[in-house]
Order: structure tokens, then C-alpha cells, then sequence
């Protein structure tokens, strides 16, 4: 009933026939998510790649079953793919911000 913000769980896949959704994946390069990691769990690299892996095999997993077989990362699935890698989470806030906008979904 009200607005609300679903990360993961194969949202963009259930919701996909509603007209108020919109659905984005944020990717970046390994690299980036690699640094990511050990910035914000204070682990090695070796550790952050096998963290990395070890979570993506289980998302992959997890949407494929759920959807039909369908693969999560797929962009065709989403409204728009933003690499992080490339602008800051804060420019891409902005970038969803005036989408939603544009849509008629927020002022």
C-alpha cells in the first residue's frame, strides 16, 4: 500500500507486470567490488574474491531457481544497469532519483 525499496529476491522478476515498479542492477567491475569488500568487512583480497564468488554463485542459484531459469544478471530484466565501478553511488542515487521522477512516480 505504500512505497517501498526491495533489494534482490527476484523482485524485478515478480513484479515485473506492475506499471509503479521500476527495477534497476548495479554492477561494477570485480576489481571495485573487491576493494568494496575489503573496505567495508577489513578483509584480504583472497578473502573478499572468495566472499564475492561464494555470494554470486548463490544469487545466481537463487534467481535462476525462483524465475524459471532465467539469469539475474541479465539487463533486458531491469529499467536501467548503472556501473558503480564508473560513477559513485551517490551520482546513481541521483540518476534513480530523476527516473522515478520522469515516470511520475516521485516529485
Amino acid at each position: 500500500t505504500q512505497s517501498c525499496i526491495i533489494i534482490g529476491k527476484c523482485a524485478n522478476y515478480i513484479l515485473a507486470d506492475c506499471d509503479n515498479v521500476v527495477s534497476i542492477y548495479l554492477e561494477a567491475p570485480r576489481e571495485f567490488c573487491v576493494k568494496n569488500v575489503m573496505n567495508n568487512m577489513g578483509v584480504e583480497a583472497e578473502e573478499a574474491n572468495s566472499l564475492i564468488k561464494k555470494t554470486d554463485k548463490y544469487r545466481a542459484e537463487y534467481y535462476k531457481y525462483y524465475t524459471d531459469g532465467h539469469i539475474w544478471t541479465d539487463p533486458v530484466a531491469y529499467d536501467m544497469t548503472l556501473n558503480t565501478g564508473r560513477i559513485s553511488f551517490e551520482n546513481c542515487a541521483g540518476i534513480i532519483t530523476e527516473y522515478l521522477q520522469r515516470k511520475n512516480l516521485i516529485n
